[in-house]
């Protein structure tokens, strides 16, 4: 690929982290003339965006979609809880069980959604947790979770990132969650742009992290 295209895509920083290092080292060999934008992912499918075309792909998790775009399921991912080492609200070796993790101050990264799968499951029992702060950004979260007694929920990939970078404890949920779908979405008609169609195909075929 000789193009001198430029793609403009919206994800949150947890995908960016996911698929760009390899993307771009794949695109850097292949398509060195190729330019990828990114912009943030908002909590709800940027649909009139993606029809005007101020965006070209997103790539995210999203519960509608409507008929007119298409859908490429990418990865599955699981969460995790992250909360600083020696927490004092958590001794060591204690298992997180529900009551512990109801009795945490909770840092909620929205991720792109307007409600989360941990408060969805929580509504369900008829239980809440307690959110002290909420933020668009997963790097940020991470600090803050290892600066202060916060805890943040992380999907796995990146809670185990953070944990070898920064002072976090781990821990599963203490409930059972479905795996969650990260997908990539554009509108059906573009599937005839070769530009999109062939950054697509690579971002299909990046291997697991």
């Amino acid at each position: 690929q000789r193009s001198h295209r430029q793609l403009r895509i919206a994800l949150t920083d947890f995908v960016e982290q996911l698929c760009m290092p390899p993307l771009l080292a794949r695109l850097q060999l292949l398509a060195p003339n190729l330019r990828i934008d990114v912009v943030h992912l908002a909590p709800n499918l940027p649909a009139e965006a993606l029809d005007r075309g101020d965006l070209d792909l997103v790539l995210g998790r999203f519960d509608e979609v409507p008929a007119r775009f298409t859908r490429h399921p990418w990865r599955r991912e699981t969460l995790q809880i992250a909360l600083r080492q020696q927490h004092p609200h958590l001794a060591p070796g204690q298992a997180l069980d529900l009551d512990a993790f109801l009795g945490l101050r909770h840092i909620w990264v929205h991720g792109g959604q307007t409600r989360g799968m941990v408060d969805q499951w929580l509504a369900e029992q008829g239980l809440t947790r307690q959110i002290a702060y909420t933020t668009p950004n997963y790097l940020q979260a991470a600090h803050l979770a290892a600066a202060t007694d916060m805890c943040v929920v992380l999907p796995r990939q990146l809670a185990q990132q953070f944990a070898h970078l920064l002072p976090l404890a781990v821990h599963e949920l203490p409930f059972a969650l479905e795996p969650f779908e990260l997908e990539l979405v554009h509108l059906s008609h573009r599937q005839h742009d070769p530009a999109l169609a062939w950054l697509v195909e690579q971002i299909l075929t990046l291997p697991p992290a």
